[in-house]
């Protein structure tokens, strides 16, 4: 889990509340299903076919777990985004993005600092070409987009930028945990399953002829 999403569960450090909340109650969820995963793992005295079955209708049951809480997740990221799309203003024409590039390109650093600065439309410009393509090292050009961003979106802007992609982070973090232990669960299915050998020897023996 990383750092984002613990701090989520935890307390919401950095994503949105609606995330952090629901955050809780699937990491709860994940939890609960980890435990009884180990315990079965534990177990010595089930026969491995009950364990198969089991385990194979249970992996099923996690592919579907806390999918309420996820529907949640989603549709609070999917609103955040709309509104950060929505900020973003039309789309540059190409023509005028020739001329914002070659406004970039050709200043010297404290005036191309001012230019990325002043549009939020050239902070869209940098993160849509290469840093070659405006004649800047890599270490620029990363440098110009985060500075823009601060300069053209002001506090509030970045914050929700932050909060946003923290929150994309949170919920792809519990989305692979969950399939991890779907998959888990699936794999100690195979395991524990009989080999043909087994069942036909099993089928052989206990009949009565």
């Amino acid at each position: 889990m990383s750092k984002v999403t613990s701090d989520a569960v935890a307390g919401g450090f950095f994503t949105s509340q609606e995330v952090a909340q629901s955050s809780r109650w699937v990491n709860a969820d994940l939890d609960a299903i980890e435990s009884k995963l180990d315990a079965i793992v534990k177990d010595e005295e089930t026969d491995p076919q009950t364990k198969s079955n089991f385990l194979q209708d249970f992996s099923e049951k996690i592919d579907r777990s806390a999918g309420h809480h996820f529907q949640n997740m989603e549709a609070s990221v999917d609103e955040r985004r709309s509104e950060l799309e929505a900020q973003r203003g039309e789309p540059v024409a190409p023509h005028a993005a020739l001329i914002m590039a070659n406004a970039v390109s050709t200043a010297d650093p404290v005036e191309r600092l001012n230019i990325v600065g002043s549009d939020s439309r050239f902070v869209d410009l940098l993160n849509d070409l290469p840093a070659a393509a405006l004649g800047l090292s890599n270490a620029e050009h990363a440098r110009l987009i985060t500075a823009g961003q601060r300069m053209a979106s002001g506090p509030d802007g970045l914050q929700a930028n932050d909060q946003f992609t923290a929150d994309v982070q949170c919920l792809n973090d519990l989305k692979a945990r969950r399939k991890s232990l779907a998959d888990k669960a699936r794999k100690l299915a195979e395991k524990h399953k009989p080999s043909p050998a087994a069942v036909a020897k099993q089928s052989s023996l206990y009949r009565f002829d």
